[in-house]
Parts: structure tokens; C-alpha cells; sequence
């Protein structure tokens, strides 16, 4: 399932657990811009930018991220647990 078949569209999602099932449900790294329109189109709202949303779920352990030469962004996941 890509980002733009996320299934857990709930507007009142809470943001962290929206990005983490969408990156499950992704089976492979996002870049920030389509977590971001995923975002948009499931109508949840980052409390911070996008990026600086995504680093600090990075900093708590929550996902993971780098920056992608092949892709020329950042890109997320999680890991399983």
C-alpha cells in the first residue's frame, strides 16, 4: 500500500500514530514531501513543520530517517519491533 491508499485517513488522527501506520502500511521508506501530502489529504495536522515533526519522532526513537542521495530528500520508516 502506498501513501496515497493509507487506510488510517481519521481527520482526528493523532499525528505521531498517523505517521507511523502510514509508514508501516508504506512497506518501504517516504520521503517528507509524501508524508506531507499524505498528511494533507488524511486532513492531519504536524503540531511543527513537516521535517521538524519527523526529527523529533526521529530524536525519541519513534522512526527512523536519513538523507537519500538517490532520492535527494530525507526518507523515513520504522523498524519492527
Amino acid at each position: 500500500m502506498g501513501p496515497d491508499e493509507h487506510s488510517g485517513a481519521d481527520p482526528g488522527a493523532d499525528p505521531e500514530e498517523f505517521v507511523v501506520s502510514l509508514l508501516r502500511e508504506a512497506g518501504r521508506p517516504l520521503t517528507t514531501r509524501e508524508i506531507q501530502e499524505a498528511a494533507e489529504r488524511a486532513l492531519v495536522q504536524c503540531p511543527d513543520s513537516t521535517v521538524v515533526f519527523l526529527n523529533r519522532l526521529r530524536l525519541r526513537g519513534v522512526i527512523r530517517g536519513r538523507l537519500s542521495r538517490e532520492r535527494r530528500a530525507w526518507v523515513w520508516w520504522v523498524e519492527d519491533r
